[in-house]
């Protein structure tokens, strides 16, 4: 193998990658979704602890701005990455925090009920909750709020 065909070897891995915003296909939105989600579980959760240990805020109020912080890096990420949209961004975020509550309440109707009617343990029950969250933040995000549409 010449070194001409390693380099066209490795420009044609990176071509299919799922890292690319452009590469289209199921696999890479739900790649790059997880990917997002990832990275946004570490933001919210550092700007909680900071929140606490450098500013003494709160349990609530902590975890009101590492949720607020932690939406707005989900929002730019998926936006400009994951799903490379580029339509109105006020409705597209207005689409988007309805999306998150959707995902959200279902996140704690499963959480409360496991834990109250089943007695699943608190931490058993939180893990058992982000399936719907993640499924229902994903499908919305990508067919309601960062759709593409075609046309106008």
């Amino acid at each position: 193998m010449t070194l001409l065909s390693k380099e066209t070897a490795q420009k044609r891995r990176f071509a299919t990658s799922p890292f690319r915003s452009d590469v289209g296909g199921e696999f890479g939105y739900i790649f790059r979704f997880l990917l997002v989600g990832v990275l946004n579980t570490a933001v919210g959760l550092g700007t909680i602890y900071a929140c606490k240990y450098f500013f003494s805020l709160g349990d609530v109020p902590a975890n009101g701005v590492g949720y607020l912080v932690g939406l707005t890096n989900s929002f730019f990420w998926n936006r400009n990455w994951t799903f490379s949209h580029s339509g109105s961004t006020v409705w597209t975020a207005a689409r988007f925090v309805l999306v998150f509550a959707a995902a959200y309440s279902a996140n704690l109707l499963l959480m409360l009920r496991l834990i109250s009617s089943l007695h699943f343990n608190t931490y058993v029950a939180q893990a058992f909750a982000t399936i719907p969250y993640t499924i229902i933040f994903y499908l919305g995000s990508r067919y309601f709020v960062f759709v593409r549409r075609t046309g106008s």
